[in-house]
């Protein structure tokens, strides 16, 4: 394979792409930065063979191009065959799978305060990349760490989730933006509002009203360019009620999502549900995110819910 890849190649900023082959993890590439050709697999027994080339880590780390396969003389390479059910997940760092890698006990015992770590994110081993593959449904997936639903953790209301739904290249606002007609999923998994939250231990809380008018607005653009598409609104797993101390986080992004979710069946579009995941238990990942046990025990949950809602 042969990639012009833009990450810098250092711990914190580099991709990595998982090599399946015959539906199983073969090899973890960590591409260099510039124009590179990779050798994927070889020595396969003669016959048909899969490949799939999965890209592990979020956009934040730098794009990359990718220019082609190439195999030996003689060998054919097909397009593969297009799986009849998709899904989306619309998300943050926990849909991103950041620090998913690690598994970090409760202190005393452990410490999940460790930054980032692109080596540790794995997206292929995340709740929506697990459920997607219970389902056998093809997988999209359009994340980014640190992003809200009307303001990011560092307060910031540029480059919200709605913002930079549609961007090709999520940080360049003139971007050329993604058609929505193309590809439209079965299933759409909106799992945001946990960065908006964040600040709140510094005292500066959640403006409700914002919060819900964005949500509405935002499934209203997701429904016109979507009007067939099961919406499942998600709230969980990295707030509690615990912290920060008496602003109970957790009972209230649960009332507004599901109020959310309410309003929208009152109008008519019963397409639209709420799904709660648990609070999550240790071990912990990078930074207190979900740890992989944790995103399987997620995609445990979350599977039969979709296979309820799309009638699979």
């Amino acid at each position: 394979m042969t990639l012009d890849e833009m990450g810098k190649g250092d711990e914190q900023h580099s991709n990595h792409y998982t090599i399946i082959v015959d539906d199983s993890v073969r090899s973890i590439l960590n591409a260099k930065p510039g124009k590179h050709t990779y050798e994927l697999v070889s020595g396969l027994e003669t016959g048909k063979h899969t490949i799939e080339v999965y890209k592990r880590t979020e956009c934040a780390l730098g794009g990359a191009r990718f220019l082609g396969f190439s195999a030996p003389e003689g060998v054919t390479l097909e397009k593969p065959i297009a799986k009849t059910r998709r899904i989306e997940f619309i998300g943050n760092s926990i849909t991103c799978g950041y620090g998913n890698e690690l598994s970090i006990p409760a202190p005393p015992e452990g410490s999940p305060n460790t930054g980032f770590n692109s080596k540790n994110e794995n997206n292929y081993l995340t709740y929506g990349s697990i459920t997607a593959r219970n389902l056998k449904a093809s997988y999209r997936c359009v994340a980014y760490s640190g992003r809200g639903l009307y303001r990011n953790n560092t307060g910031s209301m540029e480059g919200t989730i709605p913002k930079i739904y549609r961007r090709i290249f999520p940080d360049d606002p003139s971007s050329t933006l993604w058609d929505l007609h193309k590809e439209q999923p079965d299933v759409l998994v909106i799992n945001v509002g946990t960065n908006d939250f964040y600040l709140e231990s510094e005292g500066d809380f959640v403006n409700e009203g914002i919060f819900t008018k964005t949500y509405l607005s935002f499934l209203e653009e997701l429904r016109v360019a979507y009007p067939h598409t099961k919406i499942i609104c998600v709230v969980g797993n990295m707030m509690s009620d615990y912290w920060p101390v008496g602003r109970q986080c957790w009972t209230r992004i649960q009332k507004l999502v599901s109020d959310v979710v309410a309003e929208r069946n009152a109008k008519g579009d019963l397409e639209v549900h709420y799904f709660k995941f648990d609070p999550q238990t240790p071990p912990y990942g990078e930074d207190w995110h979900p740890s992989i046990p944790t995103h399987r025990k997620m995609a445990i949950a979350l599977t039969p819910f979709i296979k309820q809602v799309a009638g699979w």
